[in-house]
């Protein structure tokens, strides 16, 4: 449901819904967050290190 390569990362408010997904995420360093789409694709985005919302 949720990937995320790179650094360590926490994850809070995960929401899925069949748009996409939206959470809170706290990463150690850079990391690649991925969430599998519909039809076989996927969502993915960049993190930098610290805090972000992200909207996939």
């Amino acid at each position: 449901m949720f990937r995320a390569t790179g650094a360590r990362v926490a994850v809070r408010d995960f929401v899925l819904r069949a748009s996409g997904a939206s959470f809170d995420i706290n990463a150690g360093g850079p990391a690649r967050v991925e969430v599998p789409g519909r039809g076989g694709g996927s969502r993915e985005r960049k993190v930098p290190a610290g805090r972000s919302h992200v909207e996939l």
